[in-house]
């Protein structure tokens, strides 16, 4: 496959990382190596961040859930569920950290990032069965989390887009929590912010 890019990048793209998802272990490897060398500390005097261990969608396995609060968030604020990108077979909650602090950082709501199961070993419906089961804990223990239930939104981007998408239907179709929005953004920058403020 070939992409389009535009002339004023070309100097850079020779030093993307090209993964090849045909050998799923060394694009897991790569895609880790990547995040480790990248990955910034977070603030804890500016965010809380918690992670948790969830009880799964009918008897499944454990979902892994990370939490980030902002100091500056008091009482109930609305929620972002974040679902992580990676063409449903590489990623994971740190890769797309440092995105998840800096929402939870400059729009003071409650970040909830989940680790669902990623194929080919795990295929649909496992990603979206974690996903119902992490967003549903949300609502059950939005007290604990501080977090206002008629403002939960959801967020992907990538893979993480579609499951948002189908997650939205799958709560529709299943009596499931009832969800304020659904975005399908590119990256979110704290410049972003303040220039529609």
């Amino acid at each position: 496959m070939t992409y389009s890019y535009d002339p004023e990048l070309a100097s850079i793209v020779p030093l993307l990382p090209r993964v090849d998802i045909t050998n799923v272990a060394s694009a897991r490897s790569s895609l880790d190596e990547i995040t480790a060398r990248f990955s910034t500390p977070i603030d804890d005097s500016v965010l809380n961040v918690e992670d948790y261990s969830i009880s799964g969608f009918e008897g499944d396995p454990a979902v892994g859930v990370r939490v980030f609060r902002s100091h500056q968030a008091r009482g109930a604020v609305p929620a972002l569920f974040y679902i992580h990108g990676g063409g449903f077979v590489v990623g994971n909650i740190l890769a797309e950290q440092e995105n998840a602090v800096a929402i939870a950082s400059a729009l003071d709501v409650v970040v909830v990032s989940v680790e669902y199961r990623l194929a080919p070993e795990h295929p649909f419906p496992a990603a979206l069965h974690d996903c119902f089961a992490a967003l549903k804990w949300v609502f059950e223990d939005a007290e604990e989390l501080g977090v206002d239930t008629t403002r939960v939104g959801l967020y992907g981007s990538s893979a993480g887009g579609g499951l948002a998408a189908a997650l939205a239907l799958y709560c529709r179709d299943h009596g499931g929590p009832s969800i304020c929005f659904n975005i399908w953004p590119y990256r979110y920058s704290t410049t972003d912010s303040r220039r529609r403020a």
